[in-house]
């Protein structure tokens, strides 16, 4: 639980078990701020951010383990990011976000040369992509990718600049 405001250069979360990151005592800021990609993810994962915003200062974002399941849940805000990879040469990898919670990115792609990304925004949540949402990158020709996006309940919204359904 954070109770006041951080500063990291990265946040790495190198567990199997569910990991709740809650800030909704105070609705304090994580600032993730020299690392490239400012949460490393090193096993596959069930990871809740509950309230708060967490600032990426213009970095990146990528869904980096084979299963894992990234929630921001109860008002969570990720601010200033770069580009959001759903899921990055990797399968099964989603994200959901829920009770009007918020991602603020540049760039959001739901899966680079992977397949079965999956992206739910419900109650109220919103990505807001300044540049593009892609629904897959760069995948091997040929290959079937199985992703979803599901967009559900009143004020839910994904809004872009190009809003593109298959990418090369």
């Amino acid at each position: 639980t954070l109770s006041a405001d951080l500063q990291l250069s990265q946040l790495k979360i190198d567990t199997t078990s569910k990991c709740t990151f809650d800030f909704t005592d105070g609705n304090h800021s994580l600032r993730l701020s020299t690392a490239d990609y400012p949460i490393s993810i090193t096993q596959k994962i069930y990871a809740e951010l509950k309230g708060g915003v967490w600032d990426f200062s213009d970095k990146d974002f990528r869904g980096q383990k084979d299963n894992g399941i990234f929630w921001l849940r109860d008002g969570a805000k990720i601010i200033k990011a770069g580009h959001i990879y759903n899921s990055f040469n990797v399968k099964k990898w989603d994200i959901r976000l829920y009770e009007a919670s918020k991602i603020q990115c540049s760039n959001y792609t739901l899966t680079r040369n992977g397949s079965e990304g999956k992206l739910i925004v419900a109650e109220g949540s919103t990505i807001d992509a300044s540049a593009t949402f892609a629904s897959d990158r760069n995948n091997l020709a040929g290959a079937l990718t199985y992703n979803s996006v599901k967009v559900t309940d009143t004020d839910s919204k994904i809004s872009s600049h190009d809003f593109v359904i298959g990418y090369t």
